[in-house]
């Protein structure tokens, strides 16, 4: 920091002996030192000016990230499953999954079945970048695989089988893995499935098959691969 120095005694009109010299002392001075001075220190005036401008401005984002922050943490505290499982009315704070993410609701609605996350602004994606969520292993009960429930399910068959892929998200790439215990039957799978070469793999009874299934186009067009007979 630059310390602006007193400057010389003033010259007085009164005392004529000493005007002159004092004049002179005072005057260069005020040119060669002074001057410097002051102007050294208004631009570290400046300077400081601006970086509390700054800190303030991070400040600010800060207390608007640790917001956000809460608002995500105190969503994940009341996470709900399954939109797809979801009726009536639900408030805020609540996240949901859905298409193979985590949505977090912004402003509380009266009937949730109303408002889909990815459509309704009142969901927000938890966030835009590509990851990976950790699905639960959801047993099918049916033959129709809700692709909103997880990316991992399993199914037992004892008898001819068709299989139905339904709610694949539109907006990116989704895949799932199918676990299937084959005791008895034949398997049909969607017609939008492609398999290698075209043909659907060779099932052996009494075995347990894992198939992958992805989509790049929302479901119009399912590229499948197989791994089989797996000994149960």
């Amino acid at each position: 920091m630059t310390t602006v120095s007193n400057l010389p005694a003033v010259p007085s009109r009164g005392v004529p002996a000493t005007f002159s010299t004092l004049f002179e002392a005072f005057l260069t001075a005020l040119k060669d030192t002074f001057v410097g001075q002051v102007n050294t220190v208004a631009g570290e005036v400046n300077v400081n000016a601006t970086t509390a401008s700054t800190a303030a401005s991070t400040a600010t984002t800060a207390a608007a990230t640790a917001t956000s922050a809460a608002a995500v943490a105190a969503a994940g505290a009341n996470f709900k499953g399954a939109w797809s499982g979801l009726t009536g009315a639900l408030a805020v704070p609540a996240s949901v999954a859905h298409s193979g993410r985590i949505w977090v609701l912004l402003s509380s609605i009266a009937d949730v079945t109303s408002k889909t996350p990815g459509v309704a602004s009142e969901w927000q994606n938890l966030t835009s970048l590509s990851v990976d969520i950790k699905a639960p292993v959801t047993a099918m009960a049916a033959l129709a695989v809700d692709c909103s429930l997880s990316t991992y399910f399993t199914k037992t068959i004892a008898g001819n089988s068709t299989f139905t892929f339904t709610s694949a998200p539109s907006d990116r790439a989704f895949g799932f893995t199918l676990e299937l215990t084959h005791t008895s039957g034949t398997v049909t799978w969607p017609a939008a499935v492609k398999w290698p070469q075209d043909t659907a793999p060779t099932l052996t009874t009494g075995k347990t098959h894992l198939f992958t299934f992805v989509t790049d186009d929302g479901g119009t067009r399912w590229r499948g691969a197989a791994l089989v007979d797996f000994v149960n």
